[in-house]
């Protein structure tokens, strides 16, 4: 069965369900004889063949390197087939049944099948390579996928035929290189970026903290990808952080002078805007100070990797769009800053900024503003 939506006025066509075991039984009825047929033909990875719940369907793919547990059972309406489930599962189809699902991403399991099976055979397309959870084996049902295609194409091009052979509910262009799957009637997030080389994504691979690249390499044609990913799975050499740190400075400063001068006049959004950026900013130099340099514009569990009295005095740098509490608002973040600046600048004494220089620059714009 095929289903369609509609995208930005254009119809796109539903993903088939090629591959996928369907063992489905009515209430009643031990289906240990079915699975232990289906585990003998291959079609059904051995780690079930114990199942014997009263009714049950099972909707697996036949590969077994992406690992499934059994630990989540979910209730949903019996459809009559796996397309017909992917397409209006929630619907009442006059019974109930269970899905066998691994943490809750059968269907994440799925959709990396289809995305894989399109780069296999998509001939500008030379790899595929999985981060985030999922390449870690520790994916949830709250889980997004986090997958890149290394082509060398017209990203606009590649995406729209993904587009097209994926039964998506909505997908979002924010970069001519990303799209944004939702996906199904859970609405299952998949971000897929198109780079043109490997090195691209070597920062967000380290970051993601993967330790087996068998199970981030998806499609690899010329066995470059998996050479590469293989390199940066060993403990890395300590990055030179200083290019970062200056980077983010000279930012910090920018964004805490505008802000400055739009507290001065009076232009709250303004005000809100660029202090939020200059905490960003913030942000990453503590990210830094870290020795991490990955995820710096949204740096991961900030908040819960500092201990009590750290969360409270960052809690109290959130802005408001109320401008009363400019001027202490200001005060505090430029003290904070300065003070990660110091540690990191007793760390790395080449870097081109002295502490005092940032601190001072900070109280000019404050006098100059009269926000001190």
């Amino acid at each position: 069965m095929r289903s369609s939506r509609r995208h930005g006025g254009r119809r796109t066509q539903g993903v088939r369900s090629a591959g996928l075991c369907h063992l489905a039984g009515r209430p009643g009825e031990d289906l240990s004889g079915k699975s232990r047929e289906a585990e003998r033909s291959g079609a059904l990875p051995s780690s079930l063949g114990g199942c014997r719940p009263l009714h049950l369907l099972h909707l697996m793919r036949p590969q077994k390197d992406v690992g499934m547990g059994l630990d989540v059972w979910q209730e949903i309406p019996y459809p009559p087939s796996p397309s017909q489930w992917r397409r209006d599962g929630r619907r009442d189809h006059g019974q109930s049944c269970r899905i066998c699902m691994g943490v809750g991403t059968v269907y994440g399991t799925i959709v990396l099948e289809e995305v894989r099976g399109f780069a296999g055979s998509h001939k500008d397309v030379r790899g595929m390579v999985l981060t985030g959870s999922w390449a870690r084996g520790e994916e949830t049902e709250q889980s997004d996928l986090d997958l890149f295609l290394i082509a060398r194409t017209d990203p606009d091009t590649l995406l729209h035929d993904l587009a097209d052979a994926m039964d998506a509910r909505e997908v979002i262009r924010s970069k001519p290189e990303k799209g944004v799957f939702f996906l199904g009637d859970t609405y299952l997030k998949a971000d897929i970026t198109v780079v043109s080389d490997t090195s691209e994504i070597e920062k967000m691979y380290r970051g993601s903290r993967i330790t087996d690249p068998s199970r981030s390499v998806l499609v690899d044609k010329d066995g470059t990808v998996r050479a590469a990913v293989s390199t940066w799975i060993r403990p890395p050499e300590i990055p030179d952080l200083m290019p970062e740190i200056a980077k983010v400075t000279e930012s910090f400063m920018e964004m805490f002078e505008l802000a400055s001068r739009y507290a001065a006049q009076n232009d709250a959004y303004r005000f809100y805007f660029t202090y939020n950026i200059a905490l960003a900013r913030y942000a990453a130099l503590l990210q830094l100070q870290k020795g991490n340099d990955a995820y710096l514009y949204t740096p991961r569990s900030l908040l819960e990797e500092m201990d009590a009295e750290g969360q409270r005095a960052f809690r109290n740098l959130a802005a408001s769009l109320d401008l009363k509490d400019a001027a202490e608002l200001l005060e505090r973040l430029s003290k904070a800053f300065v003070r990660a600046y110091r540690h990191l600048h007793s760390r790395h004494p080449n870097l081109p900024r002295e502490t005092k220089e940032i601190y001072f620059f900070l109280t000019a714009i404050r006098r100059r503003d009269t926000i001190e």
